[in-house]
């Protein structure tokens, strides 16, 4: 789950909300290669890469002799003795300044952004500082193709910050050129900002006509799903038009992006979004109707783009997760390169495979291979629109009923009878490990050539199992675009229940401006796919390790607070909610024990100042308060906090007590006494917090 602020959970699901998207459009070619910037008359407080970073904003800090370019107000720093350090967007900044009149004496400063690998260029921009720095009044800006100049722009008296270009077609570009003769205020530097050798534009509800999101992940690796993203919006100037010979259409191609953001409008009237994906285009990824005024854009997320990408083999095989996962998402270009997002417990593990095993496979399948084999799974950063592998989390939002249309819809999950999971090693060989259920006729065969001995095969085969058998849950609600496919979500039943299970899709839509009606699924697996029995203590005694038994998973909750009484109401207003009662501290671990010894314990009462719980030399107190702890084997939550009716041993907090109303009165002139409508309302008593519990998990075996 993203990280939002306390206002945005508040707005998100709020009684009444207003929901606001963003997308930033990035027509920029994705096989471009930048060069090192070249510009004539720099100063050494230039930073010419950052002509290229996307960042249009301009900040830089520090006082100059310039004119009223000193400011006493505290907000400008000076220069430091070198300018390796230097803080803020400068781009280019030239030496020489311009004169009383705003020119600038011949040769005029220039500044050249050069690159490589762009087909085809139709559109650009250039920026300037803007506000109190100025802009560029009088400029050149020159598309080139090696030395030549294969289209040239001159502009006069522009007061903006933004000089956008478009209405040509230069094929195999090499570079953009911005020469300026005149600023806009005397004594100045003539200052560049960002070239931008494309389109890169920031869009929202007024462009945007319409948005459908799906994201589906596969936590078992048995498949590889993506997510895709079908958006309209206006084309009213019709430069996406293939017939519009002044537009861009030539310069639409395959794996260019659509960063889209959506949130919540804030009081205030401020939005706070959270980025949801960046969807791509792909082949045949874009539609437009016969001269209407929309064009419409059906794009895939980094992982459609892999999905049935050809494998490039390379000369040297990765050796590691992170190796692979660097070498598929390379395989899309150099603007890919680095777009990996993967743990450091994940980086080093071992994976190999021999070459003859990948001729004439997709890069999906590798993909979906190298993620089973480590027991996790690949999912779109929603940040940077790279390729995550992630462990799967244990953690994540939730959904009551309020933000929900229905109540949820439980149907049995996917059975299977067994697993059989091909090794690849000196002799090739199958494990055979029993499923959920032997009724079931859905059975699998794996065949991963990256499983090489038989603990990797049970290592896989846990993990497969572990999202089978138990209950499919399906939701229709408001959504949160904060939630992620993968995580765990605590899903209300009602005031006192709620069960948990692992999101595996969603749906994000907008329809007539209105974000509602949003169907999202998820897997709640059957614990018994892992382990052969489950115990749960409450109270105080001995506990005595089962025969064989040698070790096993604990989960232990500490008891609840007591949510708080509400005060009185008065004459002079309704009196204020109690606070809710935080959950139990949660303490989950492996214990190992010997076999049939004997462990004391104790579980912690719910009170104002409730207990913790003990199990022998293990504590809640060492645990977390999480405001909602999952057993993802049983989809039981505990810990939450402030829950109305707490259930015995969920160690949950109970929730304040509401106020008592305000009182209400007139005064009676002729009567000379108060007319009473109604009296102040007593304020109500918080409900009591759950004591906290033990529950055992025993591992299960199930190799045949």
């Amino acid at each position: 789950m993203l990280i939002t602020s306390q206002e945005y959970k508040t707005a998100v699901t709020a009684d009444v909300r207003r929901m606001v998207i963003k997308a930033i459009f990035d027509m920029i070619s994705p096989d471009i290669v930048y060069g090192e910037g070249i510009a004539f008359d720099a100063a050494p407080t230039s930073r010419l890469s950052q002509l290229w970073d996307k960042d249009k904003t301009y900040d830089n800090p520090y006082a100059t002799l310039e004119l009223d370019r000193w400011r006493l107000d505290g907000s400008m720093e000076v220069y430091p003795d070198g300018y390796k350090n230097l803080l803020g967007q400068a781009g280019y900044e030239s030496m020489r300044l311009s004169d009383e009149q705003c020119l600038f004496a011949e040769p005029y400063p220039w500044v050249m952004l050069p690159f490589s690998g762009v087909t085809v260029l139709q559109a650009c921009s250039v920026w300037f500082p803007g506000g109190p720095d100025g802009v560029a009044a009088d400029f050149t800006v020159d598309i080139m193709r090696g030395d030549t100049v294969a289209y040239r722009r001159q502009f006069e008296g522009n007061e903006e910050r933004e000089a956008y270009l478009s209405g040509f077609t230069v094929y195999n570009p090499t570079g953009i050129k911005v020469t300026v003769s005149r600023w806009s205020r005397p004594s100045r530097r003539c200052r560049v900002v960002e070239i931008i050798p494309g389109l890169y534009e920031d869009w929202d509800g007024d462009v945007i006509s319409s948005l459908r999101i799906n994201q589906k992940v596969n936590m078992a690796g048995t498949a590889l799903p993506y997510g895709t993203a079908t958006l309209t919006i206006d084309n009213l100037d019709r430069r996406f038009e293939w017939r519009n010979k002044q537009g861009v259409f030539l310069s639409l191609e395959e794996r260019q992006g659509i960063k889209i953001s959506i949130g919540p409008e804030l009081q205030g009237g401020k939005a706070e979004t959270v980025p949801v994906g960046t969807f791509y285009q792909y082949s045949g990824g874009w539609k437009t109707s016969d001269n209407t005024a929309a064009i419409t854009w059906e794009l895939v997320d980094i992982i459609g783009l892999l999905s049935n990408r050809a494998f490039d083999v390379p000369d040297t095989l990765p050796t590691t997760l992170k190796g692979w996962g660097l070498c598929l998402v390379g395989q899309l270009g150099t603007r890919f390169e680095n777009k990996l997002v993967i743990s450091d417990a994940l980086a080093d593990i071992p994976m190999t495979v021999s070459r003859e095993h990948l001729t004439g496979i997709k890069c999906g399948d590798v993909l979906r291979y190298i993620c089973m084999a480590a027991a996790c799974y690949p999912m779109a950063d929603p940040v940077s629109g790279g390729l995550a592998i992630l462990k799967p989390p244990s953690v994540g939002g939730g959904i009551t009923l309020d933000n929900m249309e229905s109540y949820p819809a439980i149907a049995a999950g996917d059975d299977v009878a067994y697993i059989d999971i091909k090794i690849y090693g000196n002799t090739e060989d199958t494990v055979r490990l029993s499923g959920t259920t032997t009724a079931s006729a859905n059975t699998l065969s794996i065949q991963n050539p990256f499983i090489h001995t038989r603990e990797e095969a049970l290592k896989v085969g846990r993990h497969i199992l572990s999202c089978y058998g138990g209950q499919q849950i399906s939701v229709v609600g408001r959504g949160n675009p904060a939630d992620q496919c993968g995580d765990v979500m605590q899903i209300e039943l009602d005031g006192s229940t709620a069960t948990a299970a692992r999101q595996i899709s969603r749906e994000l839509s907008f329809s007539g401006g209105v974000m509602k009606s949003l169907p999202s699924s998820f897997i709640r697996p059957d614990g018994a796919a892992l382990y052969s029995e489950r115990v749960v203590l409450t109270g105080s005694g001995q506990w005595t390790g089962p025969a064989g038994v040698t070790d096993f998973f604990a989960i232990l909750v500490g008891g609840g607070q007591d949510g708080g009484n509400g005060t009185d109401g008065s004459w002079r207003g309704a009196g204020e909610n109690g606070a809710d009662g935080a959950g139990g501290k949660v303490f989950a671990a492996r214990i190992s024990i010997n076999d049939g010894q004997i462990i004391s314990y104790a579980c912690g009462v719910g009170g104002v100042e409730p207990g913790e719980t003990t199990f022998g030399i293990y504590s809640s107190a060492a645990g977390i308060r999480a405001g909602g702890y999952t057993d993802i084997n049983s989809g039981e939550v505990y810990g939450r906090d402030g829950v109305s009716n707490p259930l015995p041993g969920s160690g949950d907090g109970g929730k304040g007590g509401s106020g008592g109303a305000a009182g209400n009165r007139e005064w009676d002139d002729f009567e000379e006494k108060y007319e009473v409508d109604n009296y102040p309302g007593r304020g109500r008593k918080g409900a009591k917090g759950a004591a906290g519990s033990i529950i055992i998990w025993y591992e299960r075996g199930g190799v045949e």
